[in-house]
């Protein structure tokens, strides 16, 4: 149910057409935090959470239906991906055995496609460029990254061991968004890496079978690195920072126009501390970009050189369709609905 609704207000973007944006707060029925979202088109959203949540809207989040997996409440659904016509692929978090991947068919068919085997074991994110195809990504534990692949839906899944670089001390990612991986177009897709000292992308031209690391200038540390990566035509976004550090400006934010062989640093951003999660997507013939963390959410509408605090709330995932239309959504089940306008 819509609650209410921020006027729009006018972003000017230089040469380019003006932008406006309403923010809508959504009633998303729930009070666990949100962590995981998939937008598939304007109307049908698929997002997830703790105490093993899972919603969904199929009106454009005018309203939202809740489903938690009766067998074990305290998972931890740290990112979802949706098929149609009413399935998606939901990722558990945690160490060894709690790290899962299930298949979640409306109304309440559950089952489990993957386990992690490893008492160290702990997966991150994952995502699809198909019905078939996608990719799962957890923290290293034996000098080798790990990245999960499957071919059949995610009913099954198989560990990568060829055409991968080793993996450096500590290496991981962030089960922060579902946004550590990004899946692009004719088989590429991206991964960022923190922890341990750590913060580069994984990339794969050829869906997994061969392997580079992209060097990246983001901040490392014990607990520092990429939490976030997207990519939208030319343009390349990878947002992070150190996750023990809340209240000051940290070099975070920083694009690439040539798939990661330079980068550039954004603009200081309005909010504070780490980012969490981010999108990226055009419309209106230029690129928006949102990110947003504990302290709060930012929007730029020229390719991170300048933003805007749009919330203060504490949120961790965002997702923005191609059509204008995107969410923001974190703790106590606060989600908003953005729309863009020309």
């Amino acid at each position: 149910m819509l609650k209410w609704v921020i006027p729009l207000i006018a972003i000017c973007s230089c040469s380019k057409a003006e932008l406006t944006y309403s923010l809508i707060p959504q009633e998303a029925n729930t009070n666990s935090l949100i962590i995981g979202l998939h937008i598939m088109n304007e109307s049908e959203v698929w997002a997830s959470g703790t105490n093993s949540t899972v919603l969904r809207t199929l009106n454009g989040g005018d309203s939202w239906e809740v489903f938690e997996y009766p067998q074990a409440d305290t998972l931890q659904f740290r990112d979802i991906y949706g098929f149609p016509p009413e399935e998606a692929i939901v990722l558990s978090i945690g160490e060894g055995e709690a790290s899962q991947i299930l298949k979640f068919r409306i109304p309440e068919n559950w089952s489990t496609t993957y386990v992690m085997d490893h008492p160290k074991g702990f997966l991150d994110c994952i995502d699809f460029w198909d019905e078939r195809r996608g990719l799962a990504y957890g923290d290293s534990f034996d000098e080798t990254p790990f990245i999960l692949r499957t071919n059949d839906g995610g009913e099954s899944w198989e560990r990568v061991a060829n055409g991968l670089p080793l993996a450096g001390k500590g290496e991981g990612g962030f089960a922060a968004s579902g946004t550590c991986i990004e899946i692009g177009e004719n088989g590429q897709a991206w991964i960022g890496t923190g922890a341990g000292g750590n913060a580069r992308l994984l990339y794969t031209p050829d869906f997994g079978n061969t392997w580079q690391p992209i060097p990246t200038p983001m901040v490392k540390g014990p607990s520092a690195g990429i939490t976030s990566v997207r990519f939208s035509n030319d343009l390349g976004f990878i947002a992070g920072g150190d996750l023990a550090i809340t209240d000051t400006l940290t070099n975070n934010l920083f694009v690439t126009n040539d798939l990661g062989s330079t980068w550039q640093a954004c603009g200081p951003p309005k909010t504070m501390g780490a980012f969490y999660g981010s999108a990226l997507n055009r419309f209106g013939g230029q690129h928006i970009i949102i990110i947003c963390g504990p302290n709060g959410a930012d929007i730029s509408l020229d390719n991170g050189a300048s933003w805007v605090n749009i919330l203060r709330d504490d949120l961790w995932t965002t997702d923005l369709h191609s059509s204008g239309t995107g969410w923001i959504a974190g703790r106590d089940g606060k989600l908003y609905k953005i729309q863009f306008s020309i």
